[in-house]
């Protein structure tokens, strides 16, 4: 779902303390080396990233935070600070399977292209997305489905962009190294700064994932 409803993160250097799991609760926060925008733009200072998350049994709910401060970028952009929230739940119950996840930011790049920090040249963009996706296992074939949506506006941009997809997959279990998976994805996409005039596709994939 990245660009769909997710923003890609990357990796990073860091140092990073993780608590012991107490009842269920656990938790990270670090120090980041700062993260340059693709192209051009510079930090002096660390970024800052931490999680938690709670397991209640049947499922899990989740949420974290990441800041960074800007300090220059393509086309003069004025110092500013990046920062963004996420949180989710998931459940399980018996052989369904249900997940939900939200974000919001501001300064993080372009989250329609899918990687955090991928543009300064927008400036302060605000930035946020979803996405819902569920699954039930038959045996050893799981059905999906997920909807996902990412919407950036404001700063440098003239227009509401938005990248949205629908995937339905199923999922067959071959053996313990070779799944075969089929999936029909459509796709929309709007906005005059990214993508000019709207578009949708539709793809059809089939194929098998090698585990060892």
């Amino acid at each position: 779902m990245i660009g769909h409803g997710y923003m890609y993160t990357g990796f990073q250097a860091q140092i990073t303390y993780t608590t012991p799991t107490m009842g269920g609760f656990s938790a990270s926060a670090g120090i980041f080396q700062p993260k340059d925008y693709v192209g051009s733009g510079e930090t002096s200072t660390p970024g800052f990233q931490g999680i938690a998350s709670y397991n209640f049994g049947m499922g899990e709910v989740f949420g974290g935070f990441v800041y960074q401060d800007v300090d220059s970028g393509p086309n003069n952009v004025d110092t500013f600070s990046a920062r963004g929230l996420e949180a989710g739940v998931k459940v399980g119950m018996g052989d369904f399977e249900a997940l939900a996840y939200v974000f919001d930011g501001s300064g993080l790049g372009l989250s329609t292209i899918g990687a955090q920090f991928f543009h300064a040249g927008f400036g302060d963009v605000d930035s946020k997305g979803y996405f819902l996706q569920g699954t039930y296992k038959l045996g050893k074939t799981k059905i999906g489905l997920n909807y996902g949506k990412n919407e950036d506006e404001g700063g440098g941009l003239t227009d509401t962009n938005e990248n949205q997809g629908i995937t339905f997959g199923v999922y067959h279990t071959l053996n313990k190294y070779i799944t075969l998976v089929g999936e029909i994805n459509q796709e929309k996409k709007e906005g005059a700064d990214l993508y000019g005039d709207d578009y949708k596709s539709r793809t059809i994939s089939v194929g098998g994932i090698i585990f060892f």
